[in-house]
């Protein structure tokens, strides 16, 4: 049987971290022979691992001292295919490429629009990363982008071949969502807004807490609960002090299962700055909840659909995000919910699992005859 390792940073909730922890599940399920990877044993995604996937922590501090474990690692176990999420993951994988046992086959997934994700960084590091994707990404035999606009910018800002990409989004799994109808409600106010995702700057929840104050002048019963950790976690509760809205506000950190807060809120709000594909967004729509979303670069716009799941807004507008967050309760309020789930019925697991099985698969035939025996 073919062997197939999967790499990722750690076991923490991160959006990547999930997507492949459910992918390798289900591949365990369908026959394949699995390996994961973390170069950090942290994270609470370990308990969500299924029995038959083997596991290696290899305790490293920093992604940059793993290389020589994972080297070593993919040589002694011999993989037919070996796969990678996150920049700096898939950039360690592909330049070492040439390290690794003949044949082996790299499929890289990316978790973001490079180009905006690199916005955030300084001028060396941004021409530094830039020279490591256009030099390196097309050692791998494939990527797996998340949306349609990811790949484009791939191809066009970063040199990525065209034939080597393949765009399969990210699985909703519509049956846990379905099953945590029959629960209570975890909130506590009559109208309330969710919001989902880390607590950092790109994800936009400065504009959030500023467009909820003004919410709240025409719905002063409304509440907006946040899920999620991050480095901004303490400068946006002094926000919503300065705001005078922390009492309207709860920041509830990480949660096990998000699911009955999708399934129980009013409407849900993303304010990022851009995104690849937003797991969230996605969830709540398949929970039935009507979204607002910014118009942000990245998947957002292959996921709402205006007037039919949710509204769409510009980035960085406080006043209309507001204004948008009102009216979406109308939308909750005359389309069944039922009606608003179907419309990302194009991502159901089913589907995106089997993308990926056929994905492994087809590239595990073109390995050569020393690896994955």
């Amino acid at each position: 049987m073919h062997r197939y390792l999967f790499v990722l940073p750690s076991f923490r909730t991160g959006g990547a971290e999930k997507v492949v922890v459910r992918v390798a599940n289900s591949m365990q399920r369908m026959g394949l022979d699995v390996v994961l990877v973390a170069i950090s044993r942290e994270g609470e995604l370990r308990g969500q691992i299924a029995p038959g996937i083997t596991v290696v922590d290899l305790d490293v501090r920093r992604t940059r001292y793993a290389l020589g474990a994972i080297v070593r690692l993919i040589r002694r176990t011999r993989p037919r295919v070996v796969f990678s999420t996150l920049t700096r993951i898939n950039l360690l994988i592909v330049m070492t490429k040439w390290l690794l046992p003949q044949g082996t086959r790299v499929v890289i997934r990316e978790a973001a629009v490079p180009t905006y994700e690199l916005s955030a960084f300084g001028p060396v590091a941004r021409s530094f990363y830039t020279f490591l994707y256009r030099r390196f990404y097309q050692r791998a035999d494939r990527i797996v982008s998340q949306s349609r606009a990811m790949a484009e910018d791939l191809i066009a800002n970063f040199g990525a071949p065209r034939e080597r990409i393949v765009v399969i989004h990210n699985p909703v799994a519509a049956v846990e969502i379905e099953a945590r109808k029959l629960q209570g409600s975890p909130f506590s106010g009559r109208l309330n807004y969710l919001a989902v995702g880390r607590l950092s700057p790109e994800k936009g929840y400065d504009s959030l807490l500023a467009a909820f104050a003004i919410v709240l002048r025409d719905l002063p019963d409304a509440r907006l609960t946040i899920l999620g950790r991050g480095p901004e976690e303490e400068t946006l509760r002094r926000l919503a002090q300065t705001l005078n809205i922390s009492g309207q506000v709860e920041f509830k950190g990480f949660v096990q299962d998000p699911y009955p807060f999708y399934v129980n809120a009013d409407a849900f709000v993303q304010a990022s700055l851009f995104e690849g594909f937003p797991n969230a967004l996605v969830e709540a729509i398949a929970s039935g909840t009507p979204v607002v979303a910014t118009d942000c670069p990245g998947g957002t716009v292959e996921i709402v659909i205006p007037r039919e799941n949710g509204l769409l807004v510009p980035v960085s507008q406080s006043n209309e995000l507001a204004a948008a967050m009102i009216r979406v309760l109308e939308l909750g309020r005359s389309t069944e919910r039922t009606v608003i789930a179907r419309s990302v019925q194009k991502f159901a697991e089913e589907g995106v699992f089997e993308a990926y099985r056929k994905l492994l698969l087809d590239v595990a035939k073109d390995a050569g005859p020393n690896v994955g025996q």
